[in-house]
């Protein structure tokens, strides 16, 4: 799977090949972190038929449905160039829609009993996984990601002898032992030019390799009873620079010191900046008593109820040149705290401690501190 970049970004790509092999070996951020963001939607279709020559009765299942989730990373940690860690575990929502469930029972003698299942639910089990995780210079080595360990959809259809449960692992083609990471049905694979991390915001539209489009990597693939089966998707890649640390660097000589690597945007595009030297003492703060320039504001804005009603997102900016610190709290919910690098906007996820109701708003308290300002407090309704 390629990647679908504007052509400027192509160009800067090519000239960045083109470039001698010292600037191409400029050393990485030492840690730098991300909020990343993975979004899938798809639908599935199967049709079943069996027959039991010991039976005179003929089954056909039809099923067709949709499907959406979400993978919320916050503060995915890179260190020297490599994803050493995904943060806390990940905030997963997801859902869908059912078209079609029905079974059809046939007898010789003509007679007919239909059943449809009512009901469907979309189930993650297990944090998702990665591999290739190293962002060298080498931009052809794709990134694998599988959206959750299992996703599993689930129906529950009544039938004449009770309620019955059928579903599939959309992770894995049907009837066949485990597939690695990457040859799976659902993975995504995309290319991540070293640039990324340099840059505040990336995104990547990801769609289905040929090979996954094949009738035996569908999930709901039986050899037995199958006579159709088709699995499309489509997706995208979110990544969002939170901030860099800023951690002390060996700075090499005889026994030398330790110093912090400050790591300025790039020069140029497509165009990685070398590392600066060691950062000057920052300057002294004015007296108390003195004059002091106004900072300006932090703001958090548009909160957004998630689909699985149990998340609240919102947008937090930053302005000026110091970073800020915040907490976020909800009625019942555990505290959020965070922080936006200075001159930056990141979103923001609190978890609630149960589902919100249909038809209420939820009160999310918000306060902001910009580093040496003073807090600003924003009440948000979602």
């Amino acid at each position: 799977m390629r990647r679908m970049l504007r052509p400027a970004l192509l160009l800067a790509l090519a000239a960045w090949a083109a470039a001698p092999a010292a600037a191409q070996a400029v050393a990485p951020p030492h840690r730098v972190l991300f909020d990343v963001k993975t979004y899938g939607e798809g639908s599935m279709k199967v049709h079943y038929h069996r027959e039991d020559p010991a039976s005179p009765q003929m089954t056909d299942e039809t099923y067709n449905f949709d499907f959406a989730y979400e993978s919320d990373y916050q503060d995915v940690r890179i260190v020297d160039g490599k994803l050493v860690d995904t943060g806390v575990r990940p905030i997963q929502t997801g859902v869908v829609t059912l078209h079609d469930a029905s079974v059809i029972e046939r007898q010789v003698t003509g007679d007919a009993d239909t059943y449809a299942c009512d009901d469907a639910e979309i189930i993650f089990r297990g944090d998702a996984e990665i591999d290739n995780d190293d962002f060298g210079s080498d931009v052809s080595t794709p990134l694998m990601w599988r959206p959750a360990e299992h996703l599993n959809i689930g129906l529950t259809c009544p039938g004449p002898s009770g309620v019955w449960h059928t579903g599939w692992e959309l992770t894995q083609p049907g009837g066949e032992a485990q597939k690695p990471l990457g040859q799976g049905p659902l993975d995504l694979r995309w290319d991540l030019p070293y640039e990324v991390l340099w840059m505040d915001h990336f995104e990547q539209h990801v769609t289905q390799e040929p090979f996954q489009k094949g009738l035996e990597m569908c999930p709901g693939f039986a050899d037995d009873k199958t006579i159709d089966c088709t699995l499309r998707w489509s997706g995208k890649v979110v990544m969002d620079r939170v901030r860099d640390d800023d951690v002390p660097v060996d700075a090499g000589g005889d026994g030398g010191s330790d110093v912090v690597v400050d790591l300025p945007p790039p020069s140029g595009p497509g165009t990685p900046p070398a590392p600066a030297g060691p950062s000057a003492p920052a300057a002294p703060a004015p007296p108390a008593s003195g004059p002091r320039a106004a900072t300006p504001v932090p703001k958090a804005t548009g909160a957004r109820l998630a689909r699985d009603r149990k998340h609240i997102t919102f947008t937090v900016s930053c302005p000026g040149a110091a970073p800020c610190s915040g907490r976020a709290t909800a009625k019942g919910a555990k505290a959020r705290r965070f922080t936006v690098k200075a001159g930056a906007r990141r979103t923001i996820t609190l978890t609630l401690a149960k589902t919100a109701r249909r038809g209420t708003k939820t009160t999310v308290s918000v306060a902001l501190t910009p580093k040496g300002g003073a807090t600003t407090r924003t009440v948000l309704k979602a």
